[in-house]
């Protein structure tokens, strides 16, 4: 036997890992008004990479409960938008490139909807994660795909759409 590996073939690209794990964790964290060392616990559990959330904390002192709850997590803020109740957090394995967030049109009498954008990197492979919330509504919900599209678009980088079982 020879271990020599074979040529690679010439119609085969050259690719960096192609094991390059991304962990994305969406939690509803219900404004934290369970225990949030618990909820910090079940994160850090998860060893995730990185966490959107849903129902952040977003009226009294929100910041310093969304940071306390990033450091209980080992991980870190990185959006910090407050209209929605979003937020995404990441471990130092993922960098954060760039971030964006973009308001849903604003039905009477119901919750503010957003979207919160993270460009992260992890292992030379870049992506695109969105935390969302929509609502329990499907016209309200129907209503909001036009500029939550919009609000992903702009992106050549790979995106994933994850559909999550929850309010709904």
């Amino acid at each position: 036997w020879s271990s020599a590996r074979p040529a690679r073939p010439s119609w085969q690209p050259e690719v960096a890992d192609a094991r390059t794990e991304l962990r994305v964790l969406s939690y509803n964290v219900r404004s934290l008004r369970d225990d949030d060392a618990e909820v910090a616990a079940i994160i850090r559990s998860c060893a995730p990479d990185v966490v959107c959330v849903q129902e952040a904390p977003r009226f009294l002192r929100w910041r310093s409960m969304r940071a306390k709850l990033a450091r209980a997590s080992g991980l870190v803020v990185a959006t910090a938008d407050r209209p929605g109740g979003l937020l995404i957090m990441t471990s130092l394995r993922a960098s954060v490139i760039s971030t964006s967030f973009a308001l849903l049109p604003l039905n009477n009498g119901k919750h503010r909807r957003a979207v919160a954008v993270a460009e992260v990197e992890v292992g030379g492979v870049r992506c695109r994660v969105a935390s969302i919330h929509l609502s329990t509504d499907p016209a309200e919900r129907q209503q909001h795909l036009e500029p939550l599209w919009s609000a992903l678009r702009p992106a050549d980088e790979p995106a994933m759409v994850l559909k999550a079982k929850g309010d709904a």
